[in-house]
This record gives structure tokens, C-alpha cells and sequence, in this order.
């Protein structure tokens, strides 16, 4: 018995031409039919060569990460100018550990716009330190 790799019926071992969609048959190669019960016998079942628990045999998936979070987030790190970046810093490490795409892309995005806050952050800093040193050794003695 063959079987038509175009449609997929059964044949005859005769037939040149499928019956049912007219191609011609490959008449080289033929199939082997194995049965269920030959299967059965080589190979063994899925229960039986594997061993799952409950816990693990079902993965846990988490759902998206809210919009909400993200925009909370987003808006946290430029508004409160140092601790927002570091709270952005931290979430972006944490959210790229986790396993979901959407949460490693948003971990990323939040961790370079932390560290360029961060940054931003820093060298204002230090441009106040230095301009207001200026400033105060301009002062009179009575003010320091």
C-alpha cells in the first residue's frame, strides 16, 4: 500500500496516477505503514519515560506587564530627580531577569533611561558645587 504525497489517500500498488487529485505517483519511493502496536513496542510512553510533578510539569506564565506600571514608572525617574533614577534603575534590573519579552524590553528601556537620569543628575550636581563654590568665596566672612 502507498500513499499519495500530494493529497494523502491510500493507493493501490499498481496506480501510476492518484484517483483522487491526479498527480503522478512517485513509484521509487515507497511508505512503510507502521502500526500503533510497533510503536508502542520500540519506543516508550511519554508517562513512562519521564517523570513530571505538578509543579513543574505546568509552567507558570506571567501575564503582561500593566500599562499603568509602565507609565508610573516612566514618569518616576525624571520627576524625582536621584531617587526616581534609582528606583528606575533597580525595576529595569529586576524586569530584564524576568523570562517575558515584554517585561525584558521595558527593563531595558527603563534601565538606560535611569542611567542617563542618573548621569544627568550627577553632573548637574557637580556644576552646582563648583558655580556655588565661586559664589560663596565671593561672600562676605559674616554670611559663612
Amino acid at each position: 500500500m502507498r500513499f499519495c504525497r500530494n493529497c494523502g489517500k491510500l493507493l493501490e500498488d499498481n496506480q501510476s496516477y492518484c484517483s483522487f487529485c491526479g498527480k503522478m505517483v512517485d513509484t521509487e519511493k515507497e511508505v512503510e505503514i507502521i502500526s500503533v502496536e510497533d510503536i508502542k513496542q520500540s519506543k516508550p510512553s511519554i508517562q513512562e519515560s519521564t517523570k513530571f510533578s505538578t509543579t513543574s510539569a505546568t509552567p507558570v506564565i506571567d501575564p503582561p506587564l500593566n500599562n499603568w506600571i509602565k507609565v508610573l514608572l516612566s514618569v518616576l525617574v525624571p520627576a524625582i530627580p536621584g531617587l526616581g533614577a534609582l528606583v528606575g534603575l533597580i525595576f529595569g534590573i529586576v524586569f530584564m531577569a524576568k523570562e517575558d519579552i515584554d517585561r525584558k524590553t521595558f527593563g531595558r528601556a527603563l534601565l538606560t533611561v535611569s542611567i542617563i537620569f542618573i548621569l544627568f543628575f550627577c553632573s548637574c550636581a557637580f556644576v552646582f558645587y563648583f558655580a556655588m563654590q565661586e559664589i560663596i568665596t565671593e561672600l562676605p566672612y559674616y554670611f559663612y
